[in-house]
């Protein structure tokens, strides 16, 4: 059996590719491919994408509280059941998530739980052909996009504050930033057959759409059907002014109900608008931006993106 890991990066289209997977599982089954999920007690539970398995791979336990251990044993007793021919696993919390980086005090602590997460996947995949597939969009476009997400719903999923600043997230955000850097520790550590890496920027993608693309990429474009040609928009994003207006009220401590009203108002007000204008950092920030990712995306380009498409 072949292994496609798809990790990501967050803000690529991958809530809309997991969604086509999972809403395609029966008719991905019948042509030996497995999209797996888990069972309680007989009883199938959806996961949409694996990023709870990415986290519980650094001890991280949320619903339903599996370990990594017991996630893989289900996964590959589903793949021998159904003798499959390949396993798609896909989480952006595998490029990103844990360890995060408000938790950790400097780079070279997360490069080192980052590559600790990265170890112990690869024991789980030990003896199988993996494919690592990954989006990545221009650090640019990805910083301003984070930012954005992290003003939108800091206080519903975070005790403490996070963003205070376009330029402080920027510094805290920093190894998040060095693409070639996490690619090589992937590479080392799960040695992976092939590694394929694509320039997140919509216009350039197969049939300018995200679940095209994914499925060329990976040869299953046999498997196209009506979903395929509706990018499944899964997440909502606010408007840059109802950003600066979230930027305020943050300002102010809520209860995560209120939180959610909020958002919710925030969303509606937003969509009546029409057109959504993304959020966008400052020239200045651009520059630092640039300069601090131009090795990083020199040695990029050299070593993982030099088949052109």
């Amino acid at each position: 059996m072949h292994i496609l890991l798809h990790i990501g990066q967050s803000k690529t289209g991958t809530s809309a590719i997991q969604a086509y997977l999972t809403l395609n599982r029966d008719r991905l089954r019948q042509e030996g491919i497995l999209y797996p999920t888990v069972s309680i007690g007989g009883m199938p539970i959806d996961l949409g994408s694996h990023n709870w398995v990415a986290d519980s791979l650094m001890g991280i336990s949320r619903y339903p509280f599996f370990t990594a251990e017991q996630y893989f044993n289900q996964f590959f007793r589903e793949a021998s059941r159904i003798n499959a021919k390949l396993m798609i696993l896909s989480g952006e919390h595998f490029f990103g998530g844990e360890p995060r980086i408000w938790d950790v005090p400097n780079e070279e602590e997360y490069f080192s739980r980052y590559r600790i997460k990265i170890e112990k996947l690869s024991q789980y995949l030990k003896g199988y052909n993996v494919t690592i597939l990954v989006y990545l969009r221009p650090q640019i476009d990805w910083l301003a996009s984070a930012i954005s997400q992290t003003i939108r719903t800091e206080q519903l999923i975070r005790k403490k504050t996070v963003y205070r600043s376009d330029q402080q997230f920027f510094e805290m955000a920093k190894p998040t930033l060095r693409y070639y850097t996490l690619l090589n520790i992937w590479v080392k550590v799960l040695t992976p057959k092939e590694v394929i890496v694509i320039p997140y920027e919509r216009d350039q993608l197969y049939k300018k759409n995200s679940i095209a693309d994914f499925l060329y990429r990976t040869g299953l474009s046999h498997l196209n059907s009506s979903l395929a040609n509706d990018n499944l928009r899964i997440n909502r994003s606010l408007s840059w002014e109802y950003i600066e207006v979230k930027k305020i009220l943050n300002q102010q401590h809520r209860n995560k109900l209120d939180e959610r009203v909020v958002i919710a108002c925030l969303e509606r007000l937003s969509a009546r608008n029409g057109e959504i204008i993304p959020y966008r950092i400052s020239e200045e920030l651009v520059q630092k931006v640039e300069r601090f990712v131009a090795f990083e995306n020199e040695q990029l380009n050299k070593y993982y993106l030099k088949k052109k498409s």
